[in-house]
Formats: C-alpha cells, structure tokens, sequence
C-alpha cells in the first residue's frame, strides 16, 4: 500500500472483500485482462466451516476459470440427501430422508438445468484455493490485511457524460 508521499495505485477496477465472490471475480477478470486489485481486511482466507454447498450453476462459473475439478477432487464426491434423526448417538432413529443437492430422484432435474453437477466444498477449504488461483493470475494485486478507507474518482463519474470512464484511483488504505 501507499506510503508516505506515494501516490496511490490506480487500477480500472476495485474490487472490496476477497472472500468467494471478490476472487471467483478477480480470476474471471484476470481472464479478460482486466487490470484491477483486490482488497481484503482480513488477514488470510475463512478460518471457519461456513457455506460448503456449492451450487450447479456456481461450478458452471468455477470451470470457466477452471477450478471446478479442483472443486470436485477435494469435495465430498457425491452430493447427498438431507436426513432426520431422533439421536445422533448410535441408537439414533431415522424420522425422515429426502433427496436433496442432484441426488437420488432428483438428478435427471439437475442434469437438466446445468452441464456441471454441483459439488460440496466448505468454504473454509475453497477459498485458500480461490486465493491462490487469484494470486497466480493477478500477482501482487490479491491484497489481504487491506482495509479501503477512502476512494477518489478521476474523471465524470455522472452525466453529463465523457468520452473519457471514470477512474478511480486506489485507495489510502492502511494494514490492520
């Protein structure tokens, strides 16, 4: 980041949070050749089992950027059904069971709407992966620990409109 009397980066697009979203979107950018940084508060990637569905038409973008048999080879293989217990303990009752996620019956529907099955990868694992994609693709502009505090256009950022976009420059920012 900027220090001192450093003039600030300047970069066609900013994109704020590196969590799935800012990163599938830096890979799909970087794929454009679209010059752009991403700025993350946070000191590394999810620490913790959040979301871990990962949805047909997601994997259809996550093999655009080709992550979606990364996606598959550190998931659970098979997406399953959602089931009711009395008990976890052994002696558990099963209440009910339904097809869910593409499985059992419900796989013709799913095969119907999207070429790409869905997968099952916890956040906490996918993002360290998106990162490291993002990073390779975009080197030096995945930055974490970054906080935007302020943003500054150059430019016509509304009618009347310029021959010329608005650009924004990058950010004062500091490291948490």
């Amino acid at each position: 980041m900027p220090a001192g009397n450093e003039p600030p980066d300047e970069t066609d697009v900013l994109i704020i949070g590196g969590g799935p979203v800012g990163l599938t979107g830096s890979l799909l950018l970087s794929d454009l050749g679209v010059d752009h940084i991403v700025a993350e508060r946070r000191d590394g990637t999810s620490r913790l089992p959040k979301a871990h569905y990962v949805n047909s038409r997601s994997i259809k973008i996550f093999d655009s950027v080709h992550m979606a048999d990364e996606i598959y080879g550190f998931g659970a293989h098979r997406p399953g059904g959602v089931a009711w217990y009395t008990s976890l303990a052994p002696d558990g009752e099963l209440v009910m069971s339904l097809d869910a996620f593409g499985s059992g019956t419900l796989a013709p529907a799913y095969a119907d709407v999207s070429a790409c099955r869905s997968g099952n990868l916890p956040q906490k694992h996918l993002e360290p992966r998106l990162r490291r994609a993002a990073e390779r693709k975009n080197p030096g502009k995945v930055r974490f620990e970054q906080e935007v505090v302020s943003l500054t256009a150059t430019g016509a950022a509304s009618p009347p409109r310029s021959a010329r976009p608005t650009v924004w420059r990058a950010w004062s920012a500091h490291g948490m």
